[in-house]
């Protein structure tokens, strides 16, 4: 058998007649890399932190004006003495400049007197949301959003979830972090809000959205005893409301507490809630409830869980 090798001389003329022995052969310059792909830059490292606690007490609790109170909270309570759940809950997320909080509240205790039928005397739940965006240390902007509503609503009816209302706000805050000893912080907000109210228990004139001015300011400070876990924690908050409609109309709201961790599931706990509104012009003449404070005050002793 024969290798037939004609198809390969004209390849190698070829090459013998373009370059000469005695001639440099030329170098090819390597082709240019392709561009390298633009760098980008990941966000920070984000992640959702949960936390939360659970309790059971003894609550004693003492009221002023909570006959007339227009604050619902305030007004299903009775001075009494009782037993009392409690839940607090957060979920919150940060990624550099971003952040999401949300808090969820709620508290049902039961009072039962002279052979009655057990009902409700400490009622209430509470979601509140935000999200800021961090434009220089310590200015944010933000949206807010969140509900609140009790368990059982008013006499005579008892509904449940009566009242309810929902808020969504934005607007510009300010926040201060751990600028005294321990862990704490301070934020301040004010912006535009708009609200409204659902349920049998809700007059005609407070029916619709309610659109305002809001104010916001909150301080929160946790100590530490000895060398372990934060174990006092000291918050107090106060939230306003103007009608754009009416700027004679202000709601105010102020709610403090002091929690001590006496073991690891013992805990005593004080909470003050007070709530003052004004008079609005739309007003029939009733009065009833505006133009002075209502005040919940509570000593609990009891259990407490964490998570």
């Amino acid at each position: 058998m024969s290798i037939r090798l004609r198809p390969l001389v004209p390849l190698v003329l070829a090459c013998a007649t373009a370059f000469p022995l005695d001639q440099v052969v030329p170098v090819v310059p390597p082709a240019p890399a392709p561009g390298a792909a633009a760098v980008v830059r990941m966000p920070a490292i984000s992640d959702w932190t949960s936390s939360g606690r659970l309790g059971a007490y003894v609550a004693n609790v003492a009221t002023t004006n909570a006959d007339t109170s227009r604050d619902t909270t305030i007004a299903t309570t009775a001075e009494s003495t009782s037993y009392l759940f409690t839940y607090e809950g957060q979920a919150n997320w940060k990624s550099d400049k971003d952040s999401i909080d949300n808090l969820l509240k709620a508290r049902y205790g039961r009072i039962r007197t002279n052979n009655q039928a057990w009902q409700e005397n400490n009622d209430e739940i509470r979601y509140d949301g935000v999200y800021r965006r961090e434009l220089v240390r310590p200015h944010f902007v933000y949206l807010g959003w969140g509900g609140e509503s009790v368990f059982t609503g008013p006499d005579p009816r008892n509904y449940a979830f009566d009242p309810t209302t929902g808020k969504a706000s934005t607007g510009y805050g300010q926040r201060y972090e751990d600028f005294l000893p321990d862990k704490n912080h301070c934020e301040g907000r004010i912006g535009v809000r708009a609200q409204k109210s659902w349920g049998p228990s809700v007059p005609p004139e407070d029916d619709d959205v309610e659109t305002g001015i809001e104010a916001f300011l909150r301080y929160e400070h946790l100590l530490k005893r000895g060398d372990g876990d934060y174990d006092v924690r000291f918050f107090a908050q106060y939230e306003g409301f103007a009608e754009f409609e009416d700027f004679s109309h202000i709601t105010n709201l102020v709610t403090a507490g002091l929690t001590m961790q006496l073991t690891r599931y013992l805990a005593v706990e004080l909470g003050l809630r007070a709530y003052y509104e004004t008079t609005p012009e739309r007003d029939e003449g009733t009065g009833i409830g505006y133009d002075e404070w209502s005040i919940r005050q509570d000593s609990l002793f009891g259990l407490t869980y964490f998570y």
